[in-house]
């Protein structure tokens, strides 16, 4: 692991750099030029699609999304609500069927003292292994986002936020931001990290953790503040643009 205080992250690329697991690091960079997270299960297949819109996003600081197995991704809302589409999968020695064409059904979606709060709705249940979510939720600028998942992906690519936390058991998660206005922490057991900054931030300071696997971090030159990198087994690529 590699931490660093108060300070300029450029000082030190050099010596972050021969940490790189450079294999690694490719794959998982890649997640963010061909945005294509899906978890594309052996064992499951879509059953169907279903939309929701919370149109008091106004309200919001938070927004929160938890699936099990599958995916979250959180992108730019065009407008000033929280638009939602969950790709619902099923065992494929299930009956079609057994599918229910209530978001209600699957999705836990609650709102409460400014906070969002999107959860699976099957995680408590006796087939929870059964299904798979791969979640899509539209966002308003400015608002902390946290994204969790049992097993699968985390991707967040907006053009301005807040805090951002995202966190995966087995997988990978990658972060695309322009403008970073609070904090950022990422932590997989076992996967990748990437997360790259473009112009702004993180003001808040950064922290990503992996236990096994890589962490890629781009951030702007300019970056100042707290940076904690972590991996217990595998490799740390830094880099200022």
């Amino acid at each position: 692991g590699v931490g660093f205080g108060q300070t300029d992250l450029a000082r030190y690329l050099p010596a972050i750099r021969p940490f790189a697991l450079t294999g690694a690091l490719t794959g998982a960079l890649s997640l963010l030029s061909s945005c294509d997270l899906s978890v594309h299960s052996s064992n499951r297949r879509e059953v169907g699609r279903l939309t929701h819109t919370e149109p008091s996003a106004a309200k919001l600081s938070t927004v929160q999304a938890q699936v099990s197995a599958g995916s979250v991704k959180l992108t730019a809302s065009a407008d000033a609500d929280v638009h939602l589409e969950v790709a619902v999968w099923l065992r494929t020695d299930r009956p079609v069927t057994d599918f229910k064409p209530d978001i209600a059904a699957h999705l836990a979606i609650t709102q409460k003292d400014g906070t969002l709060a999107i959860a699976d709705a099957h995680a408590a249940a006796a087939d929870s292994n059964d299904w798979e979510l791969r979640l899509m939720v539209k966002v308003p600028a400015g608002l902390d986002l946290q994204a969790t998942v049992s097993s699968g992906q985390v991707e967040i690519a907006v053009p301005q936020t807040n805090d951002v936390r995202a966190e995966v058991a087995n997988g990978a998660i990658a972060i695309k931001v322009r403008d970073l206005a609070g904090a950022c922490r990422a932590k997989v057991s076992t996967g990748q990290i990437v997360i790259a900054i473009a112009d702004q931030g993180p003001a808040g300071g950064l922290d990503a953790e992996v236990g096994t696997g890589a962490v890629g971090v781009t951030l702007p030159a300019a970056s100042c503040g707290s940076f904690e990198l972590d991996v217990e087994t595998g490799g740390i690529d830094a880099d200022a643009r």
